[in-house]
């Protein structure tokens, strides 16, 4: 609505300027056309920043995607083209509103609009992210991926996606361990999004990106807090997600990797298993305490496919349809190891690796996970 006023305000700041320049030789006339110049821009500023203020809540932001919508949408732009052509207007009006209905209700017919289950595993190198959108739609993210001297996961990667998204804000984030490939984009995330908590497996780490995060989290004033087995999320009623590991008394502790967080999450007859970088010792554990209960339809493997995961028990109880490598291309690891993507295919796994297909999104409708196909 303020590009009414804007426009004219614009013309008239330009005209008053040109003015001035054509008059330059004079400066007893140039300077009025000046001052007006300088006043008429002065105004244009006050507007915006007095826009912004009180009339931002009347703005939407978003990204159109549906061929229909944007159809409906180039129609509606037409319209206000043709506005003074009355018959003409009419019709690519009329036009626009059946393109917008078409759209509708094909998404309705596809089901866009039933309540699902969203999880996309990001593609950020040698690090792990992964990000659940829930039916209530709230939004969790499982590790925050890699920062280095190179690049920064949460402003390559994460920050872009929500903005994309629409995503204002995320009710938890899960930090598996305090590795920088776990923890990497947190700090970035904290500085320009609102985090409601934030959980990890509490261990104190040194390092200059723990102590940054630790520094932002107070700050903030954002709630932060450890978990172990046996620990619940609650963020949906219809979804359940379960703390398995770390175990809470340990004879000796664990490495930092192999001190993981583990979840598992479950919705209708779905589940996901996200694994951190849990390795054998933990493994082992879960398969002693939770045996079949591990079965999951997709799991997100451990410690980007290393050998000091992916142990033939714990794959045996898991089963999954679907296993996700994260993992970036000529690593200087030689991860994923080839042993542990032929354990998880023997045992009937689809096995996706990040650095080959890009992210993977998968969508749940409670009965059974459909990929997404985003890449056009």
């Amino acid at each position: 609505v303020l590009n009414f006023a804007a426009i004219t305000l614009t013309m008239a700041a330009f005209a008053a300027a040109l003015l001035m320049c054509l008059t330059a030789f004079w400066p007893s006339v140039a300077a009025p056309f000046g001052s007006a110049a300088d006043a008429l821009a002065r105004l244009l500023v006050w507007m915006a920043e007095k826009g912004g203020q009180h009339l931002s809540w009347l703005a939407y932001e978003g990204y159109v995607t549906n061929g229909w919508f944007l159809a409906a949408l180039t129609g509606a732009v037409l319209t206000l083209a043709l506005w003074p052509f009355r018959r003409v207007r009419f019709k690519v009006l009329a036009l626009s509103v059946a393109l917008a209905a078409a759209g509708l209700w094909t998404g309705i017919v596809a089901g866009a609009h039933r309540p699902a289950l969203e999880v996309v595993f990001f593609d950020v190198g040698q690090g792990d992210a992964a990000l659940v959108s829930f039916p209530n739609g709230k939004h969790l993210l499982v590790d925050a991926g890699l920062r280095d001297g190179f690049s920064d996961s949460g402003v390559r990667t994460l920050l872009p996606h929500l903005r994309r998204s629409g995503i204002q804000k995320l009710d938890a984030v899960v930090i598996s361990h305090p590795h920088a490939d776990h923890l990497g984009g947190l700090p970035t995330l904290l500085q320009h999004l609102p985090v409601d908590r934030v959980v990890t497996n509490g261990e104190v780490f040194n390092s200059t990106l723990y102590a940054e995060t630790q520094f932002w989290l107070d700050t903030l004033g954002i709630a932060h807090q450890p978990v172990v087995a046996g620990d619940t999320l609650a963020l949906d009623p219809s979804v359940a997600l379960h703390v398995l590991a770390p175990r809470e008394t340990l004879a000796q502790p664990p490495s930092t990797n192999d001190a993981s967080v583990v979840l598992r999450l479950a919705y209708g007859r779905t589940s996901f298993l996200f694994m951190g970088d849990a390795e054998g010792p933990s493994e082992a554990h879960l398969v002693a305490r939770y045996d079949t209960l591990l079965k999951s339809t997709v799991v997100k493997v451990g410690h980007h496919g290393s050998l000091t995961s992916s142990t033939s028990a714990l794959i045996t109880r898991v089963q999954p349809q679907r296993a996700v490598v994260s993992v970036a291309a000529g690593n200087v690891y030689r991860l994923p190891s080839d042993t542990v993507l032929a354990r998880w295919r023997a045992a009937g796994a689809d096995v996706h690796l990040t650095r080959d297909s890009g992210a993977l999104w998968l969508r749940s409708d409670g009965q059974q996970v459909h990929v997404v196909r985003w890449q056009q």
